[in-house]
């Protein structure tokens, strides 16, 4: 079941966005940096007024919903000098449950990916140490 879900929020997403005209998307948003259940920071090449709302199309492929919707308001933007592209940083104030739930999941599965491979790259240390005495 959960995989015909996943399915069919992704074909829909597909079609909408290939029947979407190009005037009607904003593509500011691309490169996420950070995400949590409360907020997101993400890169922009251009500015974003600190204190103005935002509607959010955020797309998890590791995640059932896939696309979440969210209103943010933009906390805090600052130009990064080595990349010349704007941190932005945004709070969630309006998300369904469901899709906040999702967006934790995510990224609880994210941190334990980390953990286990650096879990592995120390036990592979220590096996090497070893091998060498």
């Amino acid at each position: 079941y959960q995989c015909f879900k996943n399915f069919n929020n992704k074909l829909d997403f597909i079609i909408e966005e290939l029947t979407l005209p190009a005037e009607n998307r904003i593509n500011a948003f691309k490169e996420v940096v950070e995400l949590s259940g409360s907020g997101f920071k993400f890169l922009s090449n251009e500015p974003v007024v600190e204190g103005s709302l935002a509607k959010v199309d955020l797309i998890i492929p590791s995640t059932v919903q896939f696309r979440i919707e969210l209103i943010a308001e933009i906390i805090r933007c600052v130009k990064d000098d080595k990349s010349a592209k704007y941190v932005i940083a945004a709070k969630i104030l309006e998300i369904d449950e469901s899709a906040r739930d999702a967006i934790i999941e995510s990224v609880f599965k994210k941190q334990r990916k980390i953990i286990r491979k650096e879990k592995a790259l120390r036990e592979a240390k220590d096996e090497q140490g070893r091998t060498r005495t």
